[in-house]
């Protein structure tokens, strides 16, 4: 049974109701989000050089940085994101294949971890676009840090997931882990006939939309009472689902 206790939903198509979006929170167990950050360490770690970030500046997006813990931009075949395939089955999540850009042989804890998440959303995501049917679904997998210092900031732009040939449908992002010195970062959605609607977004809280029925972005993200030099930081963990297709997922090369 579905709990809509602290639940925010956005409709479309009235009066017909259609579900476009809904936020969620604490619905992600604590034990699992914690073994989760424990488990993504050693693949942050990884990755600490500038090559590895984002400038918001390059961007005209403001002064902060991104970090792309897993980019589904490097290694793509053919200017495609490459996606793997998560099995459904009884509403239990396995991941078959590889994630583009995470090693299953050296992190497999990591991947227990990012099925029992999507699990956990797949109840949310069942009611904004039916999926009983569906026993596996094409996901890309993205993993993001945005990183802030003092008198810095952070403003996306409107935009929907995916290249032109990704026939991405659907978003879940879950925000498992936000600075107590940061403010802002909440998600506007643009709709039907331009209408923008914010969802307020605390850390363990899940959003799942439709990508192609709106564009998104985050916005204003800033420091608040922040410390000289420290950084803060609001990490999420992005799912994107592509429209099935009828040719089996590719793998990345190894």
């Amino acid at each position: 049974m579905v709990d809509f206790i602290d639940r925010e939903d956005i409709f479309f198509n009235s009066p017909e109701k259609t579900l476009l979006a809904s936020r969620l929170s604490d619905k992600i167990p604590s034990k699992l989000k914690k073994a989760f950050i424990t488990h993504l360490l050693p693949l942050e770690s990884t990755k600490n050089d500038e090559r590895d970030y984002r400038f918001a500046s390059a961007l005209n997006r403001g002064t902060g940085k991104i970090h792309d813990i897993v980019d589904p931009n490097l290694n793509c075949l053919e200017n495609s994101w490459i996606a793997a395939e998560f099995e459904i089955n009884n509403s239990k999540v396995s991941i078959n294949g590889e994630i583009n850009n995470i090693s299953k042989a050296k992190f497999p804890e990591l991947y227990q971890d990012i099925a029992m998440i999507f699990e956990g959303m797949l109840p949310f995501m069942n009611e904004v676009r039916n999926l009983e049917k569906l026993r596996k679904l094409n996901v890309v997998v993205k993993i993001q840090s945005y990183q802030l210092k003092e008198n810095q900031t952070y403003e996306g732009e409107f935009h929907q997931e995916g290249f032109s040939n990704e026939r991405i449908f659907m978003v879940g992002v879950y925000y498992f882990e936000i600075s107590s010195k940061l403010k802002g970062g909440n998600l506007d959605l643009k709709y039907v006939e331009e209408k923008v609607k914010q969802f307020l977004v605390d850390e363990n809280d899940f959003v799942v939309f439709l990508n192609q029925e709106c564009e998104h972005r985050i916005s204003k993200l800033e420091t608040i009472y922040p410390q000289k030099d420290q950084v803060y930081e609001r990490k999420i963990i992005s799912f994107l689902s592509q429209i099935p297709r009828i040719q089996p997922f590719r793998t990345p090369t190894k």
